[in-house]
């Protein structure tokens, strides 16, 4: 859902970011700053991710790495990917595998997955052998991965796609929203956006549509605002469904500690709730 490979895959639907450390890209070129604009670590990282559990995923000379708030090298860089840390645990690629790393960059649970995220609900969404399912902190599957693809539990619901369709099950593996969408994310604020007949919409825990599904492209629900478009501007869209922030921006990405970052062109910033702009470059 926006801003572009690298900001998408490292900004979105992360878990557990640490307020006030955002990052910033200047001319292709990543720092962070604080959630008032001010830079405080300056531009110098191919690619940056959020801070999370005190460590943020840092890309330099084409590898992965962590970096401390005070812009500290703590885990060196020699991974190809990295994501974020969630209950003391990482994703991260070396080759073609993923595994989860602890906090000094050793790994927990050694690369075995073609696919691996962060933890979240104290569960990771991963594939292996062409299955996708979820694994606790052991790496043991809460149970048998048989879903052609998953999303990460949000709110007690894991998004699983069976066939063509997606649904809902429970930490036991029950399915409780039974499959009939094209294509589904995680609950928050008590509203997960899915796709049916190529719109979005958002479905409340019983699986009825709260808001219906008319948007060309829709994301996470969060302090009340969600990234959404018609056609080919974005904007954010309150539980209502109405638009709250109008359809201004090429890209935008969910709000987390009371920011979003958005893009006008090649131009990135991060607005409030209001919309108002806190930082821009």
């Amino acid at each position: 859902m926006g801003l572009g490979t690298t900001v998408s895959a490292m900004l979105a639907r992360a878990d557990d970011e640490m307020p006030g450390l955002f990052p910033i890209d200047v001319d292709g070129r990543w720092g962070y700053m604080d959630e008032r604009g001010k830079v405080i670590h300056a531009p110098q990282y191919e690619a940056a991710g959020i801070f999370s559990e005190g460590l943020a995923p840092v890309k330099q000379s084409g590898k992965f790495g962590y970096i401390d708030t005070h812009a500290g090298i703590a885990i060196d860089a020699r991974f190809d990917e990295a994501r974020n840390f969630n209950g003391g645990m990482s994703p991260a690629r070396q080759g073609k595998l993923w595994g989860f790393i602890d906090r000094k960059g050793a790994f927990a649970i050694e690369p075995r997955f073609d696919f691996a995220r962060s933890f979240k609900e104290d569960t990771a969404r991963v594939s292996e052998n062409g299955k996708s399912g979820f694994i606790d902190h052991k790496g043991n599957y809460l149970f048998e991965p048989k879903y052609e693809f998953v999303e990460g539990f949000g709110e007690g619901l894991g998004p699983v796609q069976l066939g063509k369709l997606w649904g809902y099950v429970d930490r036991a593996g029950k399915m409780i929203i039974e499959p009939q969408f094209d294509f589904a994310h995680s609950f928050g604020e008590g509203l997960a956006d899915v796709r049916l007949n190529g719109k979005w919409g958002y479905i409340g825990k019983n699986g009825g549509f709260a808001i219906q599904p008319r948007f060309a492209a829709a994301g996470e629900m969060n302090g009340g605002r969600a990234p959404a478009r018609e056609s080919g501007l974005w904007g954010f869209i309150g539980k209502s469904g109405k638009f709250a922030i109008a359809q201004q921006f090429t890209e935008a990405a969910h709000f987390e500690n009371g920011l979003a970052s958005v893009r006008r062109g090649t131009k990135m910033a991060y607005i409030d709730s209001t919309g108002g702009v806190r930082w821009s470059a």
